[in-house]
C-alpha cells in the first residue's frame, strides 16, 4: 500500500516588536528665573562659565543622533549671540532703562554693520514692557512673540497700528545657531538664552497660540537685532517702525535674542 504523503509543515512566523517612539524634547531642563533684575544675566553667564554648564534633554536617549532639523539661516551667529562682538565683551548687558513699545519704536534706529557684523544698536541689551499679544512656533523652531503697546491689540482681526508692536524671539537650545550640533554653551548667553525660554514655555502651558485676547502685562529683555523685514514672517504677525538701509533691504527692530521675561501679575494661569 502506498504511504500518504507528508503534511508539509508550516514555518514559524516571527511576531513583530512595536517600540513607542521617543518623543523629542522641546525645552531645555535649566533653572528658571524669578523677577527682572539686570544682574541676573551677569549671574547666569558667570555661572556657566565657572561651572560648565550641562543642557539636559537636546539630544533624547545616550548614544541616538538627534531627531532635529533646524531651520533660519541669515546671521545666526549674531541672532544667539556666538559672533565676534558678543565673544569679545562688546555688547553692553545693562539696559539702562525700561521702554515702552512705543519708545522704543521710535528712540532705537539702525545704522551700518560693522566689520564682525553688528549695529551700534545691536551692542546693547534693551528692556520693553507691554502686553503679550501673539506668539507662534516657527520654522527655525524660535518662538516668535508680538509685545505690544495696548492688550488684546487684534481684537475683531485687526493688527496693531505701526510703532505699537515689537517681536521678541526665544531661541531654541535645541537648534542653537541653527544647527542641531552646536551647544548653548558656545554662547555667552547661553544660559539666559535657554532659562528665558524655559520661563516663557512654562507660562503658556495650555494656550495654542495665535492671537491673545487676555491681558498679559510681560516685561522682556534681550539683545538688539534688525531682522531683515519680509511679510510672510512679520505681516500680519506684528513689528516694529519698518526702516530701509541705504542697500534697499528693509529692516525691522526685535530682542533676538531674549534673555529675560518677567510675567508682571504673577501667579499668571496663562
Amino acid at each position: 500500500m502506498a504511504k500518504a504523503p507528508a503534511t508539509p509543515r508550516r514555518k514559524p512566523t516571527r511576531r513583530r516588536q512595536h517600540t513607542a517612539p521617543v518623543k523629542a524634547i522641546d525645552a531645555t531642563v535649566v533653572p528658571t528665573p524669578t523677577k527682572s533684575t539686570s544682574g541676573k544675566v551677569g549671574g547666569l553667564i558667570t555661572a556657566a562659565a565657572a561651572l560648565g554648564t550641562t543642557f539636559v534633554g537636546l539630544h533624547g536617549l545616550p548614544g541616538e543622533a538627534p531627531a532635529i532639523v533646524c531651520g533660519g539661516s541669515e546671521r545666526w551667529n549674531v541672532k544667539v549671540a556666538k559672533d565676534a562682538d558678543a565673544a569679545g565683551g562688546k555688547i553692553n548687558l545693562n539696559p539702562d532703562k525700561s521702554f515702552t513699545v512705543t519708545d522704543i519704536n521710535q528712540q532705537i534706529q539702525p545704522s551700518a554693520l560693522d566689520p564682525a557684523g553688528r549695529m551700534d544698536a545691536e551692542k546693547k541689551m534693551y528692556t520693553v514692557r507691554g502686553y503679550l499679544s501673539y506668539f507662534t512656533k516657527e520654522g527655525d523652531r524660535d518662538y516668535h512673540v508680538v509685545i505690544t503697546q495696548q492688550p488684546a491689540a487684534y481684537a475683531n482681526g485687526k493688527a496693531p497700528e505701526v510703532g505699537q508692536s515689537v517681536v521678541v524671539e526665544f531661541a531654541d537650545p535645541s537648534c542653537f545657531g541653527g544647527k542641531p550640533d552646536v551647544k548653548p554653551d558656545s554662547s555667552m548667553l547661553g544660559q539666559a538664552i535657554a532659562a528665558s525660554r524655559d520661563r516663557f514655555i512654562d507660562h503658556i502651558k495650555g494656550v495654542s497660540g495665535g492671537n491673545i485676547s487676555k491681558a498679559i502685562p510681560v516685561t522682556v529683555t534681550g539683545v538688539g537685532f534688525f531682522d531683515r523685514f519680509t511679510t510672510g514672517s512679520h505681516e500680519p504677525k506684528g513689528h516694529s517702525k519698518v526702516y530701509t538701509l541705504p542697500d534697499g533691504r528693509q529692516v525691522v527692530l526685535e530682542l533676538h535674542p531674549v534673555t529675560e521675561i518677567t510675567f508682571d501679575n504673577e501667579p499668571d494661569d496663562a
